[in-house]
């Protein structure tokens, strides 16, 4: 599974506070740049700066440390649905159904998941350092520094997307939240892309943040938190079955990370899903009446 290896890995140590205002960088030059282009207004921009900043304070107890994870979940949250007024919307297209049985949906993207992105994602990659796993002993207070197989990893990402797309979709087709329905919409390549940009900055909120967080004092259980918070806040209006569907999505992510220590691996697993969906299944949910 992995080799024991006493030390560090080769990767910037992002705990570090300057660091960490170095990975700030490209998050701050996507606010300037919308600035600029008057893709944000001045509300944006204040908003964005906070989010940054936020995100990047280090704070030593754990409760701190979980009420500044929440603000940084919550922000992210109001900039991922386009919440903060003066921010660019580019729509790919308005209220359109996929096929006469899937809902309507409005498609596209902020300039507000550029900022999630380009705030949490840099500091999410040298924080975890992929490829190795780095956990904190409570007894002797060491830290043991593992490097992970690349086949372990591999093989255990691709296992979960097959295992949550299966179980996913057999739920939400037994719940009737989705129903067989075989399509190649017009500009399905633009819809895909939006979707995958989507789909990282929901990660890098719910798993890199939410889920990291809760890890070191509730181990696998945080999985679970972070998928019923994330089906909560994107699924709940919904109905309680849509809610469910994506709570066994989210906690295939969230299992993911949880044994790979990588982002990337609930990002595959993510993509995988909702792409099968698209393609197969009735997206986003099937629609009622």
């Amino acid at each position: 599974m992995f080799n024991q290896n006493p030390s560090l890995p080769p990767a910037v140590d992002s705990q570090n506070q300057y660091v960490k205002w170095l990975f700030a960088l490209p998050a701050l030059a996507a606010i300037a740049y919308a600035g600029a282009q008057s893709y944000m207004s001045i509300t944006g921009i204040l908003f964005s700066l906070g989010f940054v900043f936020i995100s990047r304070i280090d704070l030593e107890f754990v409760q701190w440390k979980l009420l500044r994870t929440v603000f940084v979940v919550l922000m992210g949250w109001l900039l991922l649905i386009n919440a903060i007024p003066g921010m660019t919307f580019f729509y790919i297209s308005k209220d359109t159904a996929l096929g006469e049985l899937s809902a309507p949906e409005t498609v596209g993207v902020g300039i507000s998941v550029a900022i999630i992105i380009c705030t949490l994602l840099p500091n999410i990659i040298a924080r975890d350092k992929p490829g190795w796993r780095v956990t904190l002993n409570k007894e002797s207070g060491m830290v043991i520094t593992q490097k992970l197989n690349p086949a372990y990893m591999a093989n255990w990402t691709l296992q979960l997307a097959i295992g949550t797309a299966f179980f996913a979709l057999l739920a939400g087709f037994a719940m009737n939240v989705i129903a067989v329905e075989p399509k190649l919409p017009e500009r399905f390549e633009w819809w895909q892309g939006v979707m995958l940009i989507k789909i990282v900055a929901f990660e890098c909120l719910f798993r890199g943040e939410l889920q990291k967080t809760l890890k070191s004092q509730l181990g696998a259980f945080s999985v679970f938190i972070a998928a019923v918070v994330g089906a909560t806040v994107f699924g709940s209006g919904v109905s309680l079955e849509y809610f469910g569907f994506l709570c066994i999505i989210g906690l295939g992510c969230g299992m993911a990370y949880h044994i790979t220590d990588n982002l990337m691996a609930p990002i595959f697993v993510a993509f995988i899903v909702t792409s099968v969906q698209f393609f197969f299944f009735t997206y986003p949910y099937t629609l009622v009446g």
